[in-house]
C-alpha cells in the first residue's frame, strides 16, 4: 500500500503550565495554541481528522506506530514531502 508522506502543520491545545490555584485573569493572559508540526505517513485524511503515523514495518508497511490523530479543523498547512510518481 502506498501512503503519502507529509509534513503537517497545526496548532495543539496547551494549558497547565503553572500548577496551583489562581486568579483567572492571570489564567486568560497566557491561554494560546501551541503551533506543532507532524511528519509521516498520511493514513487517514477525512473531513474530521488525519491521522499521521511516523512509523511503517513490514513486508508491505501493514504495522504502524507513533501515530498521531490531528482534528481537521487544528490543520493550518499539510506539504507533501515527496513527489508522487507520474504515470506513463
Amino acid at each position: 500500500m502506498t501512503h503519502r508522506i507529509v509534513k503537517v502543520e497545526w496548532l495543539d491545545a496547551s494549558g497547565g503550565i503553572k500548577s496551583g490555584w489562581r486568579p483567572t485573569t492571570d489564567i486568560r493572559k497566557g491561554g494560546k495554541p501551541a503551533p506543532a508540526v507532524s511528519v509521516g505517513f498520511l493514513l487517514t485524511d477525512d473531513e474530521n481528522a488525519m491521522i499521521v503515523c511516523p512509523h511503517l514495518v513490514g513486508e508491505n508497511l501493514e504495522d504502524g506506530d507513533g501515530e498521531v490523530v490531528i482534528p481537521k479543523s487544528w490543520v493550518v498547512k499539510v506539504t507533501d514531502l515527496v513527489d508522487k510518481p507520474k504515470r506513463r
